[in-house]
């Protein structure tokens, strides 16, 4: 939905977009599970296997844009405002018996930050993401675009 909201000019910053989230892509995830199956992870313990470094909101739909080729987005939006049409959709949706467009957890997804500390993992367990914010994205619409999803 975030690649079709952007490529669609739909997106819109909540806020002013520096929250931070971090990414990770698939082939770094499943190689970091597999370390973690290595035997050198320690029992009881907890890894973070993400992406290379957190990137903001904004950040993120830039690269985003750029894969798909299209301007970025560029409306930002007061988060008390979003919120409450969110609030609304999620009532309307609720009697309608619809997906709303947009949910709270969708306004808190966009306007918390996340962001996680992968040292331990490569450290402990000898693993690193491999790939950076824009091959990710740049492989990512490549797979939408194939599945027909783009």
């Amino acid at each position: 939905g975030l690649f079709r909201a952007i490529q669609s000019g739909r997106f819109f910053y909540m806020g002013t977009g520096t929250c931070l989230c971090h990414p990770s892509y698939v082939d770094d995830v499943v190689a970091g599970l597999i370390a973690c199956g290595g035997g050198r992870a320690r029992p009881g313990e907890v890894y973070h296997i993400c992406g290379p470094r957190p990137v903001t909101i904004r950040e993120l739909a830039e690269a985003i844009a750029r894969a798909l080729d299209v301007r970025p987005p560029r409306l930002h939006l007061p988060v008390p405002l979003v919120r409450a049409g969110a609030w609304a959709a999620e009532l309307v949706a609720r009697v309608a018996r619809i997906e709303p467009p947009l949910s709270l957890e969708g306004v808190r997804f966009f306007t918390e930050s996340r962001a996680f500390s992968i040292d331990k993992a490569r450290c402990e367990l000898g693993w690193s993401p491999q790939v950076d914010l824009d091959e990710g994205v740049r492989r990512a619409v490549a797979w939408y675009r194939a599945q027909g999803m783009l």
